[in-house]
């Protein structure tokens, strides 16, 4: 019974935001609420979380320099129907003091880096990214690219959607799992160093470069869907393992890849929205990859979760009466879920 209060009180504060599309910061229990992003990220003090409505809201390039803890309602327009997906408009930059900040259930215009607008940069560490959907990552952490400035280090990406790139220049322990990387472009790795890749699907185009002078890196049970043979246009000893591929595989200290397989998912084409492909494999048991699991981001003992809903409670279905009845009472219906992991 002692939880009773606690859940009550969180549900009260995400049907608050969502029926008056504010933002609630929780800061040692205490809610406080705002109605712009960037009013939001002003008053929270380190360490607090913030809860994000479903529906579109402007950031422009907000920098953050504390610890934050931003929770949306879902990318999913399919899976967010009740509330609307949370719809950022914007750049998020991290700069000196946002480390161990966390980013989970939004849909992101622009991207996420360190630093600001690619000047001044700045080592953030122990940053995790779930469920969110953005343009890019940028994680370089020294300056210009060729002045080192030290490492940042820590960082998780996990089922997550990149629509154009990763970059990772001088950041170290870094971990992308069960991710989809949608370009369908060149690189959409850049530089990446001591990255682990795990159990993500990487579409590529015409021209199917995996990445751009990416040095060990180490990739397991990943899919990698081009129209020619996948390869890196720039490495250093990077190694793969159990990889699939619709076509051949020219890659460096490769090992049991499956190459050259027809119709690997039940319906992907690039260049259509994301809402309609489905990133199951057809034969998923033909396929295991290093645990025995499928490759892929449904692989691992903890798949990749299709509706991308956050995990805290979500209201996933909601009818309100449009009137009360005869007895002054409103009718309203609610079903709320929330996704484990």
């Amino acid at each position: 019974m002692k939880y009773i209060a606690p859940l009550l009180g969180l549900l009260l504060c995400y049907f608050n935001a969502n029926a008056q599309n504010v933002i609630v910061v929780q800061h040692n229990g205490t809610s406080s609420f705002f109605t712009t992003f960037s009013s939001a990220i002003s008053g929270a003090s380190s360490g607090d979380t913030i809860y994000l409505p479903g529906g579109q809201m402007s950031t422009g390039n907000i920098s953050i320099d504390k610890e934050v803890h931003i929770i949306g309602a879902g990318y999913r327009v399919d899976s967010s129907q009740a509330t609307s997906r949370t719809d950022l408009d914007g750049n998020i930059y991290l700069i000196t003091g946002a480390d161990s900040s966390s980013f989970e259930g939004f849909y992101l215009s622009g991207g996420i880096g360190l630093g600001y607008l690619n000047t001044n940069l700045r080592l953030v560490n122990d940053l995790s990214f779930v469920r969110v959907n953005v343009g890019g990552i940028d994680l370089t952490s020294y300056y210009f690219q060729w002045l080192w400035n030290g490492q940042s280090s820590n960082c998780l990406i996990s089922e997550c959607v990149v629509r154009n790139y990763l970059r990772g220049y001088g950041y170290r322990g870094l971990r992308v799992e069960k991710t989809i990387f949608t370009n369908c472009n060149l690189d959409p790795l850049q530089s990446c160093t001591e990255t682990l890749f795990l159990n993500n699907v990487f579409l590529l185009g015409s021209n199917p470069s995996i990445g751009n002078n990416d040095s060990s890196c180490v990739f397991k049970n990943n899919v990698f869907i081009g129209q020619s043979p996948i390869y890196e246009s720039v490495y250093f000893s990077n190694s793969y393992e159990y990889s699939l591929s619709n076509t051949a595989i020219s890659l460096p200290l490769q090992t049991n890849s499956y190459e050259n397989v027809s119709n690997i998912f039940v319906n992907q084409v690039c260049g259509n929205s994301f809402e309609s492909q489905d990133f199951h494999l057809q034969n998923p048991s033909s396929y295991p990859g290093t645990d025995g699991t499928q490759v892929g981001i449904y692989g691992t003992g903890l798949p990749f979760k299709d509706g991308a809903f956050p995990s805290n409670p979500h209201i996933a279905y909601k009818s309100i009466a449009p009137g009360t009845d005869s007895d002054g009472n409103l009718q309203i219906n609610m079903i709320v879920t929330s996704q484990d992991h």
